[in-house]
């Protein structure tokens, strides 16, 4: 394996290099560790001042800027988010004082029982349908409804 010197490194970088000769050391990067740190060194010597002139000063405090407001953003959001927990769990736990999950569940269990009814009695197989389901869904949240209503 042929190895470059420094010096070459560094025309390397400054894009001084034949084309022919550039490809070569491009492949030579890809297997050779110790060319590769020679290279790394001379970017920072000779790209990385070129960069800090180019940036400014000013480059890094709006970076920061940028950086702060994205993560007040994000901390908003993170509240949002535990505000929306919040009040899933509110209406969850008044769902289930009020029996509203046992009446769902009892109402498809029921629902179950009448089409295994059905099917059992015809001795064939038939698809339920979904509009009896929604029917006897609608049907009982009025009914849970209106005991409510009377209960006020």
């Amino acid at each position: 394996m042929k190895h470059f010197k420094k010096e070459k490194w560094e025309y390397f970088v400054k894009d001084l290099i034949d084309e022919n000769i550039r490809e070569e050391m491009e492949l030579h990067l890809l297997h050779c560790n110790g060319c590769l740190n020679i290279y790394l060194e001379a970017v920072e010597n000779i790209q990385l001042p070129k960069m800090e002139n180019t940036l400014g000063e000013e480059f890094t405090d709006k970076v920061m800027k940028k950086i702060e407001k994205e993560n007040k953003k994000q901390d908003k959001g993170v509240s949002n988010l535990l505000l929306y927990y919040c009040c899933a769990a509110i209406i969850t736990l008044l769902f289930m004082s009020s029996g509203l999950f046992d009446f769902l569940g009892e109402s498809i269990l029921e629902h179950k029982r009448d089409t295994m009814a059905f099917i059992s009695s015809n001795g064939l197989k038939q698809e339920y349908v979904a509009k009896d389901i929604s029917k006897k869904l609608i049907n009982g949240t009025g009914n849970l409804i209106n005991s409510f209503m009377n209960k006020k």
